[in-house]
């Protein structure tokens, strides 16, 4: 990761800060706390193939470190009227079989701050690949929905 801000004399960008994640696999950069200040979410991998949800504030600084029991795959911002706003987690589970290697999916809703599970879709086949989860106002009605893709197909909440 890398932070640029402008010069003294707004002339130009220059890194104000750096740090290497190797094992990182997705990142978002939201106000989720509701302090009205942006921090950057950043899910690792750890040598057990778990993930860890590490937070930094907008200079690179730890905030947090947040270990998850699972493998996540994609982080995702809830969009809500609320200022304290979900994160939403891509969760992968691979069946035993051998051939062909099934995958199933979930979608973790998570506390920012403290990690705790909030609530958990139903099972879905397939995997949830990076940026392929959104939220639109499928029926009018002012609420977005979750439209999301799979692997092996496209989910639609009401």
């Amino acid at each position: 990761l890398v932070i640029y801000g402008q010069n003294s004399t707004a002339t130009a960008y220059v890194e104000r800060a750096s740090n290497a994640f190797p094992n990182s696999t997705d990142l978002a950069v939201a106000n989720l706390d509701g302090d009205s200040k942006p921090e950057i979410y950043v899910l690792g991998s750890t040598d057990n193939g778990n993930q860890t949800l590490n937070v930094f504030d907008v200079d690179l600084q730890p905030i947090r470190s947040v270990p998850l029991s699972v493998r996540a795959t994609a982080l995702y911002v809830e969009q809500s009227a609320f200022a304290r706003k979900n994160l939403l987690l891509a969760v992968a589970h691979r069946t035993r079989q051998a051939y062909p290697a099934l995958s199933h999916a979930e979608l973790w809703a998570i506390d920012p701050v403290s990690g705790t599970d909030l609530w958990r879709s139903p099972t879905l086949l397939g995997t949830v690949p990076l940026n392929s989860l959104h939220f639109f106002d499928v029926d009018a009605d002012g609420d977005g929905e979750i439209v999301l893709g799979t692997t092996y197909g496209m989910y639609h909440t009401r």
